[in-house]
């Protein structure tokens, strides 16, 4: 700060401003708006040749001085960047101190921001000020190591360095102790699960070769009662891999695998079938239910027989549905199971579904009834006319009207008032005491479909009253009743020929005795 404040106080200033004139003056000459003869500066008379030498001498020499300036300003702010150092540091070491817990004095009041100013400004400093602010920081200094080194702890004896380090080994081997402990655990754990594992495993394999021999033997079984005249004597299901198994066959006393390479297709189909039945006992014990869906399509004829005979004596305590389209394998159920529930579908329609050779009449027209009492007539109509389409079909199929040849799902597909013409042509032909007794109930019949029933079962065509549907239902039932026994209940039409048909009792028969 000395050597800045006597340059500062010297003539390094004024050197400064004179040579800022001097360039300015060596500018104006250059440009050549000076006036000739006359000094650019002062307007004195002068030979402008000679004052531009004399300023270009003059400028070189404050030239040096401006750099000297330069080096002065840089020397003196380096000085003070070394004071905000140290301010700093010491800022830094009361706050550590302070975490410490050790509360060391206010820093004395810092000089750095004016000595920057004024040397920015290049002025002279107040070097009385910096030197008290070192001396307050040498004082500060002192102070706060004697309080640091008052909170500093006595250094320990070599009997408590001992015992520290007793204490860290004590920790160590309590810790490793810990560890070892949780290996030895997690070890036995480990042991422990792969013994359940492997256990688990060894259970599950052993049971699953025994499901695997259960169904191979039940499939051989199966098989050779279909196919008693031989060939094959095994059926083996074995596993491979992971998840893979492989089907094998004993064919003539060889391993076969797979069989298709020695049995034709309807054998694949029985042992297909075969297997399946064998997989169903052993999978589906609890709920006892088996579909078979058209399982003889290429089964040999003479083969046919035998599953329908191993169905009924082998799955006698099973739900099944058999479904086919094969007369033969029907018969042959049939004939063995006479008490197994059957339904013929006769044909088939996107919009009506299956219609079976069941029919429904007397259920409908009970529907109908209760949708009367409901108050719906709509629904009664359209239950009451479907009910009577149902009952003269059934009608006509018992009595064998003539009714105009129809091919294909055609046939199902009569309208009611043509099944009704056919019905009256043979009433009229076979028994014409009965059709004249029954002739008002078939015509107001008639005037029903059209004026009545069919009303209420398309749109737009009106509408109809509550007795006219009511009516329409009554007649219904009675043409249902002219044509069932009183005491058995089951139509005339239940058994022996269409010329000379009866009830199940026998005491209503068609066509009925003369009177």
């Amino acid at each position: 700060m000395v050597v800045w404040n006597q340059f500062v106080l010297g003539d390094g200033q004024s050197d400064q401003l004179r040579l800022s004139l001097q360039e300015a003056a060596a500018a104006l000459i250059e440009s050549g708006h000076a006036q000739p003869g006359q000094c650019p500066l002062c307007a004195q008379p002068l030979d402008l040749s000679a004052l531009a030498q004399s300023i270009t001498a003059e400028v070189a020499a404050l030239d040096g001085a401006a750099r000297a300036l330069e080096a002065a300003q840089h020397a003196a702010k380096r000085v003070v960047n070394v004071l905000r150092d140290a301010h700093q540091k010491r800022l830094d070491v009361a706050h550590l101190a302070r975490g410490h817990g050790v509360a060391l004095a206010e820093l004395p009041a810092s000089p750095i921001d004016d000595l920057s100013r004024r040397i920015d400004a290049i002025a002279a400093v107040d070097q009385a000020a910096a030197e008290r602010y070192q001396g307050d920081l040498g004082i500060w200094d002192a102070n706060a190591l004697q309080a640091l080194e008052a909170a500093t702890p006595a250094p320990a004896t070599a009997r408590d360095q001992a015992l520290v380090e007793i204490g860290v080994i004590h920790t160590g081997a309590s810790d490793w102790q810990k560890a070892e402990r949780h290996d030895y655990e997690a070890t036995a754990a480990f042991n422990l699960a792969n013994r359940v594992f492997m256990g688990y495993q060894q259970r599950q394999n052993e049971h699953f070769g025994r499901v695997i021999s259960r169904i191979s033997n039940r499939a051989a079984e199966i098989y050779q009662f279909l196919h008693p005249e031989g060939g094959v004597t095994e059926i083996m299901v074995e596993v491979v891999g992971e998840k893979g198994a492989e089907l094998s066959v004993e064919f003539h006393g060889r391993k076969q695998a797979p069989p298709h390479r020695v049995l034709s297709e309807s054998h694949l189909n029985s042992l297909g079938v075969a297997l399946f039945l064998a997989m169903a006992e052993t999978f589906n014990e609890q709920i006892g239910f088996i579909v078979l869906d058209d399982v003889v399509n290429s089964f040999d004829r003479e083969h046919r027989g035998r599953l329908a005979e191993l169905l009924v004596r082998e799955f006698e305590g099973t739900q099944l549905i058999v479904l086919t389209h094969d007369e033969q394998f029907y018969t042959q159920l049939c004939r063995r199971a006479p008490a197994w529930f059957q339904v013929r579908f006769t044909s088939w329609s996107f919009e009506g579904g299956p219609r079976t050779k069941r029919y429904e009449g007397d259920r409908l027209l009970t529907e109908a009834r209760e949708a009367f009492t409901l108050g719906d007539r709509i629904t009664a109509a359209q239950k009451g006319r479907r009910a009577l389409e149902e009952f003269l079909q059934e009608a006509c199929e018992g009595v064998e009207a003539l009714l105009p040849f129809r091919r294909g799902l055609r046939n199902d597909q009569r309208m009611a008032d043509e099944v009704m013409k056919g019905l009256r042509r043979t009433l009229r032909e076979r028994s014409k005491l009965l059709y004249e007794k029954m002739s008002d109930l078939l015509t107001g019949l008639e005037a029903d479909l059209q004026a009545v029933l069919n009303i209420e079962a398309h749109a737009g065509r009106g509408g109809t009253s509550n007795q006219e549907v009511d009516d329409a239902l009554t007649r219904i039932a009675e043409l249902r009743h002219h044509f069932t026994c009183n005491d058995c209940g089951t139509p005339v039409w239940y058994e022996g020929a269409p010329d000379a048909s009866r009830c199940k009792c026998g005491h209503a028969q068609f066509p009925p005795p003369a009177a």
